[in-house]
């Protein structure tokens, strides 16, 4: 064997133990739906739970969102900008508008973080907490 032989070698195993890794966790994941067993039975009921918290979270995270574009639109211009050109004023509002929007991955990412750090109930808690301040 030279030195192709055992990197093809290195290459075929290193195959097979992907392949099993993976078909490890799809096993783990989806449990008794591909014949294996599952080390927790409530599965269904869990993914339940993950999905309401996500669709609540979502849902007042798009709320709030959608409550800043209409400010930024209706309010904004007016009352924080020049009221030499309204042209100028719409502009200025919706670039406001565009650096909260363009914010929200670097949000996404710190309180991923802290989500896998402290946990994902009190990193919900907290950015919810200050979406709302924020707002009122």
């Amino acid at each position: 064997m030279g030195i192709r032989g055992a990197r093809g070698l290195r290459v075929r195993t290193l195959e097979r133990y992907l392949a099993l890794a993976a078909s490890d966790m799809l096993r783990h994941a989806w449990g008794d739906r591909m014949g294996g067993s599952s080390s927790q039975g409530n599965r269904p009921a869990s993914a339940r739970r993950v999905l309401g918290a996500s669709l609540v979270g979502t849902a007042v995270e798009f709320y709030d969102f959608y409550i800043y574009a209409t400010a930024a639109a209706l309010v904004f211009g007016p009352l924080f900008f020049p009221a030499d050109e309204p042209g100028l004023q719409l502009l200025l509002s919706y670039a406001s508008f565009s650096v909260a929007f363009f914010a929200r991955p670097f949000g996404a990412v710190a309180f991923g973080h802290f989500g896998d750090r402290v946990g994902r109930k009190s990193t919900l808690v907290a950015s919810l907490l200050i979406m709302g301040l924020s707002t009122s």
